[in-house]
């Protein structure tokens, strides 16, 4: 890569601060070069950022895996090696061992190739139906109605924590069928055993606690999802755990995997999508009371928020053999990061690129991923997108707090607000 793009690049990928709350600037630059790849060697993979070449690598599962879609080569070694030191210590050698072999044998969806990626889709490919979503939208609104009363009278609210963060949290563990109040567990466990997704610089601590995290997300799920194999139920839960492929039911790894996948991936993105619906609400007082009087607007702006804006910048993908892409060759174990943000904002695929539009049609946006691993809860993330958009409109001044300070989640591949302090005129509890 030439200096002046690692130099863009590297403070990035090691999650620099000011990278991490405005990185466009670096897909930019790459989707100029023609052809829009470069090799990192901070990241120790190649970057490919146009989107005719994001499209054609997301497209071919037989020639990319997707066994490491959050880590690069660089990051992995440095995630074993710890673990191979934490081995060494004599009470935590069982526990790693148990660790290591039950994530052997639970590659699922994201992580997961064909044969086995197929299989699995079908099992799961009924879960977030449309009918689905559209029966959850009345419990979306009730819970939006109850978390935006509670700060109404206030005038002033943390957006991510107050909201963002509890939607999301609360409809999944419906969703489950398990006390809202679990929630709280859901939050935690994500947030540590995501904690590797986009870092090169996870420590030993964090990963030990990874470890005990996923032990204790095992023993919450393995008896409820035999119970629901039992006597199944209307909900996620039951349907993982009868989900069958030509009469054949998922082992329980992947069982599990799946659930720790729609727990991170349930409320993590769309939490990270509603925090930026009121940024950029927040920070437009005239795009507010343009959605106020045109509420049909709305569901085309989540859409270029996810655009410009996306909760994922991209993931990463491995050669299974000796390949090309835009005539640069990839050798077979080569790692390229795929990034959704720079075929977002490619020219070539989406004219006036920069230019945020929200009668923007058809948006073509990479932001849920594409082919055959494109998010399957994108219609659940987009109906609680929406509605959490209205519920911003219909706060009377809103505006960023004036002690305000974006802060982002050390991570160069999930982007998410730490917080969004917001302020709006108060109004009494109905």
């Amino acid at each position: 890569m030439p200096g002046n793009l690692e130099a863009l690049v590297k403070p990035l990928v090691d999650c620099e601060p000011d990278a991490l709350a405005s990185p466009w600037h670096v897909f930019d630059a790459i989707v100029e070069q023609d052809p829009p790849i470069v090799y990192s060697d901070s990241l120790e993979a190649w970057i490919v950022a146009g989107r005719q070449y994001v499209v054609e690598i997301l497209a071919d599962a037989k020639t990319w895996s997707n066994c490491s879609v959050g880590s690069s080569r660089k990051a992995n070694e440095r995630f074993f090696g710890l673990m191979r030191e934490l081995r060494r210590e004599p009470e935590m050698a069982p526990i790693v061992e148990e660790f290591t072999s039950i994530r052997r044998d639970g590659a699922v969806l994201v992580t997961a190739d064909p044969p086995e990626h197929v299989r699995q889709r079908r099992a799961f490919s009924d879960l977030f139906r449309p009918r689905r979503i559209q029966s959850m939208t009345p419990a979306i609104q009730a819970k939006s109605d109850e978390l935006v009363a509670r700060v109404r009278p206030l005038g002033c609210a943390d957006w991510v924590a107050d909201y963002s963060i509890q939607l999301p949290i609360a409809i999944l563990a419906r969703n489950f069928a398990v006390p809202e109040s679990d929630g709280t567990k859901f939050k935690r466990w994500s947030d540590i055993l995501g904690g590797r997704i986009g870092r090169i610089n996870i420590t030993r601590e964090e990963i030990r606690d990874l470890i005990f995290s996923e032990k204790e997300f095992r023993n919450y799920f393995t008896p409820l999802l035999e119970e629901r194999r039992r006597n199944p139920q209307d909900d996620l839960i039951s349907d993982i755990a009868t989900a069958e492929v030509d009469g054949e039911p998922l082992s329980d790894a992947e069982k599990l995997e799946a659930c720790q996948q729609f727990v991170i991936a349930g409320h993590e993105t769309t939490s990270s999508i509603i925090a930026n619906i009121g940024r950029r609400i927040a920070r437009d007082p005239d795009l507010r009371d343009r959605l106020a009087a045109d509420r049909s607007l709305i569901p085309g702006f989540v859409e270029e928020v996810l655009r410009l804006d996306p909760p994922v910048l991209g993931f990463f993908r491995m050669a299974k053999c000796d390949t090309e892409v835009a005539g640069i060759k990839i050798a077979e174990g080569e790692y390229v990061w795929v990034a959704y943000a720079g075929g977002n904002r490619d020219p070539k695929g989406c004219p006036r690129s920069l230019e945020f539009d929200m009668t923007r049609h058809p948006n073509r946006h990479l932001s849920f991923g594409y082919g055959e691993h494109a998010c399957l809860g994108a219609g659940l993330a987009r109906a609680q997108a929406v509605i959490a958009t209205n519920a911003l409109v219909d706060l009377p001044n809103l505006a960023l707090a004036p002690d305000h300070v974006d802060e982002y989640s050390d991570s160069y591949i999930l982007r998410g607000l730490k917080s969004l302090r917001i302020a709006f005129d108060r109004q009494p509890v109905a």
